[in-house]
């Protein structure tokens, strides 16, 4: 992409997004990515400018590790009421959308005169309407910037993929390059048959940091807190408890698991809806001695519950090789995974993981589980190769980072170059 982007002439970066805050569990806490994509123009010397709407007590202006967050009224909650009927939540969605995309390029314009930028990037498909009708009214480039996507699984149902009209729309809206987090869930092949120019789409995976994940963090305090007995066996899984994850999938399969090796605990770390729903089944089916649920957990804290776990567990049903599946196999963990999206791209059966056809959860979950319970040197070696793998396969977030900047510094070389 030329030359490194610090050397570049500084740019002065608009982005627009749709939460009141980069972490959706808390500060800290939740899906980095979010934040670590703009700050990404900080760190490599660029004027990085935030739109975005204001929380209760938040202020109207904060600096946040680089990034000039400006914030205005008008904050709103785009999940629906799940036990409304349908075609309302579609409709109560659809006005907040519109409404989002009204006071978003509204307030953009006005950030946008005051700061003078030279692109604006729509943070997530929320965001990408809005920051391309900005672009258009001030005659500037734009990247839609996505983290991932479910279209894979909504497109499979009319009623479903109306229910995803965001992200459709975030894929045929005008941008001069569109970013899309490779995280599995097999986003190009979704934007080919939405007509997306190849060109136009940088299909990476999402960084993650070796310094932090890496087998020799200790753990004995993290097990002793937790209350895990030192003889148990530690499954483990990590993310949103929303509905695409499906953790309570190990609850259900705990069990069997439990029939075979009474010496096993299930931590599942992380916060979300779902998660009445897994306490109600972990009561239900007496498995109290048996789970530990963490909450949400600080990123930085995040290294030693996956080095305390033993196996890595992917229940979702979109994807497996998410961020939280690649750090644990950078932790030099192997993987036992539903074989759906690109997870297979990942977990390679029997060399890195065990991969479980998803029709044939119940019934093989828990029998991939214990072959692997039972094998040590197995385990070990699934390990050794899972973090081989990540180290040849996914970038650092350094240069994640410097690879979104360098494609920024490019969008608006073209462009200028182009008007010429």
């Amino acid at each position: 992409m030329g030359e490194p982007a610090q050397k570049q002439r500084r740019l002065t970066v608009l982005g627009l997004y749709w939460q009141t805050s980069f972490w959706s569990l808390g500060r800290g806490k939740g899906v980095s990515s979010f934040f670590l994509a703009p700050q990404a123009f900080a760190r490599y010397g660029h004027a990085i400018h935030v739109s975005a709407p204001r929380g209760k007590g938040q202020p109207p202006r904060e600096n946040d590790a680089g990034i000039e967050i400006h914030r205005y009224r008008g904050a709103i909650r785009f999940d629906s009421n799940p036990r409304r009927p349908l075609p309302i939540r579609l409709t109560s969605r659809l006005l907040r959308y519109l409404y989002y995309v009204l006071i978003g390029t509204w307030n953009g314009v006005r950030l946008a005169r005051r700061i003078r930028p030279d692109i604006v990037i729509g943070y997530h498909y929320h965001s990408a309407a809005a920051a391309a009708l900005v672009a258009v009214l001030l005659r500037l480039p734009n990247i839609t910037r996505l983290f991932g996507t479910q279209l894979g699984l909504l497109m499979r149902s009319r009623w479903r993929r109306l229910g995803g009209f965001m992200q459709e729309i975030a894929l045929r809206v005008p941008a001069s390059y569109i970013i899309m987090h490779d995280d599995g869930s097999q986003g190009d092949r979704i934007a080919a048959r939405l007509g997306v120019p190849p060109e136009k789409l940088e299909f990476w995976r999402d960084g993650y940091d070796p310094q932090m994940y890496r087998p020799d963090a200790p753990t004995a305090e993290t097990r002793q807190a937790l209350g895990i007995p030192d003889d148990h066996l530690i499954l483990f899984c990590v993310g949103r408890m929303t509905d695409d994850k499906h953790m309570e999938r190990l609850v259900e399969i705990l069990p069997a698991v439990l029939r075979e090796e009474p010496r096993v605990t299930l931590l599942l770390v992380g916060d979300g809806v779902d998660r009445p729903l897994i306490e109600r089944r972990i009561a239900e089916l007496d498995l109290r001695d048996h789970v530990r649920l963490t909450g949400a957990v600080p990123r930085e804290a995040l290294p030693r519950y996956f080095n305390l776990g033993d196996i890595f567990v992917g229940v979702s049903d979109r994807t497996n090789v998410n961020l939280p599946g690649i750090e644990a196999m950078s932790c030099g963990k192997p993987v036992v995974a539903l074989d759906v999206g690109g997870t297979a791209d990942l977990v390679r059966d029997g060399e890195t993981g065990r991969l479980i056809p998803p029709q044939l959860w119940r019934e093989r979950l828990a029998e991939a589980l214990l072959e692997l319970i039972g094998d040590p040197s197995r385990r070990a070696a699934m390990g050794r190769a899972a973090r081989a793998l990540i180290a040849r396969e996914v970038p650092t977030i350094e240069e994640r980072q410097r690879m979104e900047v360098e494609l920024a510094v490019r969008a608006v070389e073209e462009w200028r170059a182009g008007r010429r």
